[in-house]
C-alpha cells in the first residue's frame, strides 16, 4: 500500500473500531500504519460537497481548465459561480461580459461534475479532506484566502526582525517601520529572535515606496511559509494551495526537498503565534 491507501485505512479503523481488519495484514504494514498520524476529524469539516467544493477552490484554479472551451461553453460553466466570481473570470478568460446563460437545474449538474471531474481528475492519490492525518496546521482549512495571506504577510515580520540587525543605516529602519500599519508594528515588538539562521532581506534596491515594502515582505513570508508545508502531508498542501489563489499556491505546490523537521516545527509554531495575534486583534 502507499501512504494514501494506508492513511484511509487508518481512518476507516478509526471509525468503524474495526481492528479485525489488522489481522489480515502483514505485520510490516501494520507497523507502517501505527506509525501513521491519527485520522483528522472535525464534523464541521466533513467531506466537500460539490458545491462547497466551489466555494473552498479559488476561482483562479479554473482558469486554465476552461480555456479549451468555446466562448458558450465557457459562459455554461460560469453559471456555477457567484456574480463576483463571474466578474473576474469572465476577465481572465477573456468572454463577452454582458452575455449570461441561464441553465436549468440538470444542464448545471452537468457542467459542475464535468468541471469537479477536471479539477480532480489528474490529482489520483488526492485524499478526502476529512481523511488528512492531524496537524498542527489543520486550523488553515478554516482560514479564507484574505487570512491566510494575512498570516503568510505577519510571518515575513520574523524576517525584518532578524533584517534589521543588518542594516547599518537607521534612518532605512526608521523609514520601513514608518511604513508599517500599527498590527504590524506591535508584532514586530515583541521578541521575534530565532535559533535558526533565514538570510536576511537585501533592501539595497528598495525604492523606499510602501507597496514594493510590503510585496518585498509578502513574497519572504510566502517562502517561510512553503518550507513549513514542506513536512506537511501533500494533500494538505494541495488544500491550503487551492484556498489560494492559482499563483501563491502554484508556488506551495512546487515544493523543494524537504527541510530539516525541526526547522519545519520552528516555523509552524511561529505560524500559530501568527494566528493567535491576529484572533486576539479582531477581538479589540
Amino acid at each position: 500500500m502507499n501512504t494514501e491507501e494506508r492513511i484511509i485505512l487508518k481512518k476507516l479503523i478509526t471509525l468503524s473500531k474495526g481492528e479485525q481488519l489488522l489481522k489480515f495484514l502483514l505485520e510490516e504494514e501494520k507497523q507502517q500504519i501505527d506509525k501513521l498520524q491519527p485520522p483528522f476529524f472535525d464534523e464541521n469539516l466533513n467531506l466537500l460537497s460539490q458545491k462547497s467544493f466551489l466555494d473552498f477552490v479559488h476561482y483562479s484554479w479554473f482558469v486554465p481548465l476552461l480555456q479549451q472551451y468555446n466562448e458558450t461553453e465557457k459562459h455554461c460553466f460560469l453559471t456555477l459561480f457567484t456574480a463576483k466570481q463571474q466578474n473576474k473570470l469572465k476577465q481572465m478568460l477573456k468572454v463577452n461580459p454582458s452575455l449570461t446563460i441561464d441553465l436549468p437545474p440538470l444542464a448545471k449538474k452537468f457542467f459542475l461534475n464535468k468541471l469537479i471531474y477536471l479539477l480532480l481528475n489528474p490529482e489520483k492519490t488526492l485524499l478526502p479532506i476529512n481523511f488528512l492525518p492531524t496537524s498542527p496546521l489543520n486550523f488553515l482549512l478554516f482560514k479564507t484566502k484574505d487570512e491566510i495571506l494575512e498570516i503568510i504577510d505577519f510571518l515575513s515580520l520574523y524576517d525584518l526582525s532578524n533584517s534589521f540587525a543588518h542594516i547599518i543605516d537607521k534612518t532605512t529602519i526608521d523609514k520601513i517601520t514608518s511604513l508599517l500599519t500599527i498590527k504590524q508594528k506591535k508584532f514586530l515588538n515583541r521578541n521575534l529572535k530565532e535559533p535558526f539562521y533565514f538570510p536576511p532581506i537585501d533592501f539595497k534596491t528598495w525604492d523606499g515606496n510602501v507597496f514594493s515594502l510590503q510585496n518585498i515582505l509578502h513574497k519572504r513570508g510566502l517562502w517561510r511559509f512553503k518550507l513549513a508545508l514542506t513536512s506537511q502531508n501533500k494533500s494538505f498542501i494541495w488544500y491550503i494551495a487551492h484556498i489560494l489563489d492559482n499563483g501563491r499556491g502554484t508556488i506551495l505546490l512546487n515544493q523543494e526537498a524537504k527541510q530539516d523537521l525541526a526547522l519545519c516545527q520552528y516555523i509552524i509554531k511561529d505560524i500559530e503565534t501568527v494566528d493567535n495575534y491576529l484572533n486576539e486583534r479582531r477581538k479589540t
